[in-house]
């Protein structure tokens, strides 16, 4: 069966910034969908990354979280994934705007569960190896401020086991 992640957090990886270092951080809000999230509210997580240009293409590393929240009955409970993202696109300038594409793996890194309310009150921790990877298709899109900064959104079309829809924004800085 083929599920979705769909992200729309800030891989602002600068891709303006053909050379060097770049590095990026701001904060994206995650949403479980497919069945039975109806009742499940948004993560809001911080994610940052840092990525460097090899010949043509970008590649780079980016911390995110996967997650939700959800309140029933006087009982809350919040889930929160974490992976560290490894990527590669290829940039393509189209006038001051860059469109990048191309693939990503998420590899699991533990996470925690809180349940609160009535007679429950608990933390668990999620172990990495309890947590199925994220592979998905990258497109970015990056606009620059100035040579070192830049602002832009992405989307990763998940083809792995999570059913998450992201989204978010923030800014890079290319060193």
């Amino acid at each position: 069966m083929l599920k979705r992640i769909l992200i729309l957090p800030l891989l602002i990886v600068s891709l303006q910034a053909q050379m060097g270092i770049t590095i990026n951080g701001g904060m994206f809000m995650s949403s479980p969908t497919g069945d039975g999230s109806d009742d499940m509210d948004a993560l809001l997580a911080p994610t940052f990354g840092v990525s460097y240009a090899v010949g043509p293409v970008v590649t780079g590393a980016q911390y995110y979280s996967l997650g939700s929240t959800i309140d029933v009955s006087g009982m809350t409970s919040e889930t929160t994934l974490n992976y560290l993202g490894l990527y590669a696109m290829y940039p393509l300038a189209l006038g001051p705007v860059t469109l990048g594409a191309g693939a990503m793996y998420g590899q699991p890194m533990g996470g925690n569960m809180k349940v609160e309310g009535g007679y429950l009150d608990f933390d668990i921790d999620v172990e990495a190896g309890d947590m199925d990877s994220d592979l998905g298709v990258v497109i970015n899109v990056n606009y620059p401020v100035t040579d070192a900064i830049g602002i832009g959104v992405g989307l990763i079309y998940g083809l792995g086991d999570v059913e998450h829809m992201t989204l978010g924004g923030g800014v890079s800085y290319s060193l």
